[in-house]
């Protein structure tokens, strides 16, 4: 069976999540490499850091596309858990309006993808393995 139309919008809001992030990464390691506080081991550290846990994100999207129960749940509590930074945004937005931004948007792109794959239609389609007979969204 096909993949339900939530579920291919859910997949396209993380790509867009990580694009906003990836931004954001690539944003913060142009004003570390500015700052002449931060070493470049420091610089360094922060950017492999920043691109390991997109390519974790990566990973698991392109598992969630492929129908695997087990990465939907990861995803969602990755997602619930990062809630938790919400604040941070707030100030962000006062240092640096560009950051803020970014981060306010992959936020709300995650958090978007996240509820479309708790639906009862995403549900019945990873309950299957992304083979399962999920209604038509």
């Amino acid at each position: 069976m096909t993949r339900p139309t939530l579920v291919n919008t859910a997949v396209m809001l993380i790509w867009g999540g990580i694009a906003a992030s990836g931004a954001g990464v690539a944003l913060l390691t142009f004003q570390l490499a500015r700052s002449s506080s931060d070493t470049p081991t420091e610089l360094a550290l922060w950017t492999l850091i920043g691109g390991a846990l997109l390519a974790v994100i990566i990973s698991i999207t392109l598992q969630i596309r492929d129908g695997k129960n087990w990465a939907r749940w990861v995803y969602v509590g990755v997602t619930a858990y990062s809630l938790l930074s919400i604040g941070g945004i707030r100030r962000e937005l006062e240092s640096s309006v560009a950051m803020g931004t970014l981060h306010a948007i992959s936020t709300l792109l995650f958090i978007g993808a996240a509820a479309l794959l708790l639906t009862r239609t995403a549900h019945d389609w990873f309950k299957h393995g992304g083979n399962g007979v999920g209604r038509v969204a």
